[in-house]
Formats: structure tokens, C-alpha cells, sequence
């Protein structure tokens, strides 16, 4: 028999049980090397800086803002959306003077009647030149406000034609930001593959290595077609819309022309009510054709 004390003794001999429970297998394992951590934060970093460049290039598009360099298009197409940029607006600049100028003459009206109300020939101006200056603003009120509501129409039938256009135009530069992104990434991605097989090589287990990122190729791979057969269809359709585009310059050269004259045409009218008018539209259109025989249809934005 023992003792009580002696029990006491032997209690505080005993060891003591763990505090914690041991660590799960897993933590026990070797931990990454310095060399494969930075490797994973490189290629996330790779990613992520494509991921951002590819939605900054939707993001622009989206805007209006052409996505697609000079570099990516031919010379022709390059030439077409300067034509698109330039008919623009000039149809926007046209429907803007056409309105201003109509409603300047109808300032202009309303402003000399009221003098001529206030008894303005009572200062000892010439009554018959008043009086003509009044038939001249009247004259060139009409003018202009009958050529601004001629002009309504066609100039709204234009706009929604140049607006498909740059529609078109805006979803191909969509179309080809995508394929540039699936492009730039392919790049990527292959010299990760390469830089996995040679680290595998190194190992000694070539067989093994590199076989995520051989799954990665292969899917970017059908991405990319699928985006360069997008990419292809929006290009031809935004062609199409561009030339259809081009092919209305002289159309729009002549409504400017037009405008024009009938704009010096009502100036002349406030000081000679009788002045002979400029060229009728129709002389006009046959001396634009005329010209369009020795020059190419497309001629370039002044």
C-alpha cells in the first residue's frame, strides 16, 4: 500500500496530457517555396492585367470612342470612317445653321416691325425705305424658314442612317477588343506552357508537367475562333454600312451647297427685296454632276 502522500507524489510525476490537439496531416507537409509563390502571384498578375485591358478596351467602345487602332484596319477602312466622322457632322453643323439662320431672320423680322410700330418714320427716314428694308426682312424670313423646314425631314432621315452606322460600326470594334483580348491571352498562356514544361524538364517529370496549362490553350484557342468569326461578321456588316454611307457625299455636298445659297440669298433680300436669286437647287445638282464625271465620288473632308 501507498500512502496518501506518497499518491500526491506520484500524481505530479505523471505527465501531462497535451494541450492541443496534434496539427491535421496536411500541415505537416513541406510548405511552397519561395520560387513556385512568386510563380502563382506572376501568372494571376498576368491575368488580371489582360482582364483589365480587355474591359477598358469594352469600356471605350461602349462610349463611342473607336477601341480599334489605325494598325488593325486597312486603308480603305480608314477612309470610310473618316467619311462617317466628317458626314457626321456636317449633318449635325447643317441642321444647327438652318434652324439658327431661320430663326434670326424671324428675330430680325419681328424687330423691325416693332420699330416701324413705334413710328420710327416719324424720325425723317425715307418711308419707301423703310418700308422696302421691312419687305426684305419678310422675304428673307420666308426664305430661310422655308428652306429649315425643307430641310427637316432629309436631315433626320440622314441622322438615323449615320446613327445604324456608327451602331455597326461600334459593334465591330466590340467584336474585335474581345478577339485581341482571347489573342493577347493565347500569347500568354503559351509561354506558360513552355515555362512549365521546362520546369518539369528540370524535375524530371516532363510526363506530368504542364498539363493545366496545355488545358488552358486548348480552351483559349476556341475561344479565339469563336471571337475571330464574330469579330469577322461585325467587320463585314460595319463595311457594308460605311460604304452605303460614302456613297451619299455628293447628296450631302449638294443639301450643303444649297443651304448656302439660300442663306445669301435672303441676305440679299433685306437690302434689295427684287435681287435676282443665285442658282436655282436643280442648276445646281446639274453643275455638282458635272463636276462628280471628272472627280472621284469620295472626295475627302475638306
Amino acid at each position: 500500500q501507498v500512502s496518501q502522500p506518497e499518491q500526491t507524489f506520484l500524481l505530479h510525476l505523471r505527465p501531462s496530457p497535451p494541450r492541443c490537439r496534434p496539427a491535421p496531416g496536411w500541415l505537416h507537409r513541406p510548405a511552397f517555396s519561395r520560387l513556385a509563390m512568386d510563380s502563382l502571384i506572376g501568372k494571376f498578375g498576368k491575368h488580371m492585367d489582360n482582364f483589365k485591358t480587355t474591359r477598358k478596351l469594352l469600356h471605350k467602345s461602349g462610349s463611342g470612342v473607336s477601341s480599334v487602332e489605325a494598325s488593325d484596319l486597312s486603308e480603305e477602312e480608314v477612309r470610310l470612317r473618316s467619311e462617317l466622322e466628317w458626314q457626321t457632322g456636317l449633318t449635325e453643323a447643317l441642321a444647327s445653321y438652318s434652324k439658327s439662320v431661320a430663326e434670326a431672320f424671324q428675330m430680325l423680322e419681328v424687330a423691325h416691325r416693332r420699330l416701324l410700330d413705334a413710328g420710327i418714320i416719324d424720325t425723317g427716314l425715307d418711308a419707301e425705305s423703310v418700308q422696302a428694308l421691312a419687305r426684305g426682312c419678310a422675304q428673307a424670313r420666308r426664305l430661310a424658314v422655308d428652306k429649315a423646314n425643307a430641310l427637316r425631314e432629309p436631315i433626320d432621315q440622314r441622322r438615323v442612317r449615320l446613327a445604324k452606322c456608327r451602331e455597326d460600326v461600334k459593334g465591330f470594334d466590340i467584336a474585335w477588343a474581345e478577339f485581341k483580348h482571347y489573342d493577347d491571352k493565347l500569347s500568354v498562356l503559351k509561354q506558360e506552357y513552355q515555362d512549365a514544361l521546362k520546369q518539369g524538364r528540370q524535375e524530371r517529370c516532363e510526363k506530368f508537367a504542364a498539363f493545366s496549362e496545355a488545358e488552358a490553350v486548348d480552351r483559349n484557342k476556341a475561344k479565339k475562333r469563336e471571337a475571330e468569326s464574330v469579330a469577322n461578321e461585325a467587320r463585314a456588316r460595319a463595311e457594308k454600312s460605311l460604304r452605303s454611307v460614302a456613297a451619299a457625299h455628293d447628296t450631302l455636298c449638294i443639301t450643303a451647297q444649297d443651304v448656302f445659297f439660300n442663306t445669301a440669298e435672303a441676305v440679299q433680300r433685306l437690302s434689295s427685296p427684287s435681287a435676282a436669286a443665285p442658282p436655282p437647287a436643280k442648276a445646281l445638282e446639274g453643275a455638282l454632276a458635272s463636276q462628280a464625271l471628272t472627280s472621284p465620288m469620295l472626295r475627302a473632308p475638306p
